[in-house]
């Protein structure tokens, strides 16, 4: 948890054991190089928080290609920042370094 937490932390956000009550979760699945992860990890958070939105969680694991990893971020988005979230998901995939990005909305708290 810790590597997540400095991940968080790098981005200019907070650890996520500091919340406590999340509203309404959804769960960005990430696929990309993993040489342009960090740039694209600091780069999402970044234009998360601009947009109002709070990462709550970031998980990286290994991708099924070489040299890919897949990145899940767990976003609190209250239902009124819906919209924010899915303009900010249309940038990204616009982005060359994401492979695929997909939106899995209801993720359990």
């Amino acid at each position: 948890m810790r590597i997540f937490d400095l991940y968080l932390r790098r981005a200019g956000l907070a650890g996520a054991a500091t919340r406590t009550q999340h509203r309404s979760m959804q769960r960005l699945m990430l696929d990309c190089e993993a040489s342009r992860l960090g740039d694209l990890r600091r780069q999402i958070c970044l234009d998360l928080r601009d947009a109002g939105l709070e990462v709550s969680a970031l998980r990286v694991g290994p991708g099924m290609v070489d040299g890919s990893v897949h990145a899940y971020l767990d976003v609190d988005c209250p239902p009124e920042r819906r919209a924010a979230m899915m303009c900010q998901v249309r940038r990204l995939r616009q982005h060359p370094g994401v492979r695929r990005l997909d939106v899995d909305a209801g993720v359990p708290a």
